[in-house]
Order: C-alpha cells, then sequence, then structure tokens
C-alpha cells in the first residue's frame, strides 16, 4: 500500500489549535461534513492541512454572482425570487389556515390563553415534586 508523500496530516487537537477553536466544534465540523477525516488505525482520526486551510474563508470573499461559498469550499445556489403566483398562492394558503385556526378556535369555545401562568403556577406550587 503506497502512501502519499504530500499527504499532510494532524490530528483533531492540533486541528483546534491551529484554527483557535475547541475539539469539539472540529468533531461537529467532521459529522456536518464541513471537514473530511482519515483513519490511521483502528480510533485515531487525522485531517488534511489542506482541507483546513479550504475551510478558512475571508469574510469579504468575491463570489460569483448567484452562489453563495460554504465553508468546505463547495458552492450552493442562493435561493431564487418567487414569482408574483408562487407569493399570491402562498398568501392565500396562509389565509385558508388562519381561517381554519379561526373554526378549530370557534368549535372549541374558548381559545387557549398563554401557557406561562400555568407553568409558573406548577412551578410555585410545592405540592408538585420534580
Amino acid at each position: 500500500m503506497a502512501v502519499e508523500q504530500d499527504l499532510d496530516l494532524i490530528t483533531v487537537k492540533e486541528a483546534a489549535q491551529l484554527l483557535r477553536v475547541s475539539q469539539v466544534t472540529i468533531h461537529r465540523w467532521l459529522k456536518q461534513g464541513r471537514l473530511r477525516a482519515y483513519h490511521v488505525g483502528p480510533r485515531a482520526l487525522r485531517l488534511r492541512r489542506e482541507d483546513l486551510a479550504n475551510l478558512v474563508l475571508p469574510v469579504t470573499a468575491a463570489t460569483p454572482a448567484g452562489t453563495t461559498r460554504t465553508g468546505a469550499g463547495g458552492e450552493i445556489p442562493r435561493p431564487r425570487r418567487l414569482s408574483d403566483e408562487e407569493v399570491r398562492r402562498g398568501l392565500a394558503a396562509l389565509e385558508r389556515s388562519r381561517q381554519r385556526m379561526a373554526r378549530m378556535r370557534a368549535e372549541r369555545g374558548a381559545p387557549l390563553g398563554e401557557s406561562w401562568p400555568i407553568i409558573r403556577a406548577a412551578r410555585e406550587d410545592p405540592a408538585r415534586h420534580w
């Protein structure tokens, strides 16, 4: 098995120190797919320095029109503007939802009030054991 000579691998701890973030942050980025890790043995993880360099982006990075950079160096499309028809359909659906909620409240008799007074009373009740 041949190992690439230009493969510069570092530990999670070293990566965290290099980027001045916690090891938990590095592990979260690995889980999110923003970074790739390589197993060295059954448990040891290593990261490529090049992948870390690709993760670091300037705040005012120039990106092509219509795209947004992601942390891992990939690009995702910006959300497009809704057409007038899509806006009209969305507002109509919102109005139907409001009407349905009004019907449901009328069927129940009284609208439900805010929940914070009930929660506060339950917390202050000495007979209640948590």
